[in-house]
């Protein structure tokens, strides 16, 4: 197992069981926080490495514009965030 130990222990299941690739939670959540959030709110993810550009790419086609990205202290970028603009036709 990759993740370190103090990952494992202390991290919920559901937290860290992304699905076959990884997404599954930021499928959910990114469209779900849109019925939320006001125009022009931001929504920041924490992602594992390697995972920004997909979720920019899902961020990109729910709305979400001005998207941004952060590297942790190691050095992997590790969150990602956009601001909500709502679509055209939506109330």
């Amino acid at each position: 197992d990759r993740l370190a130990v103090e990952v494992r222990a202390y991290d919920p299941e559901l937290g860290l069981n992304g699905g076959i690739d990884g997404c599954m939670a930021y499928r959910s959540i990114i469209p779900a926080a849109g019925l939320v959030l006001a125009e022009g709110g931001i929504l920041c993810l924490e992602c594992g490495d390697g995972r920004v550009d997909e979720i920019f790419h899902m961020m990109s086609a729910a709305g979400y514009v001005g998207l941004g990205k952060a590297k942790d202290l190691c050095g992997c970028w590790r969150v990602a965030w956009g601001f909500w603009r709502r679509k055209l036709g939506d109330n």
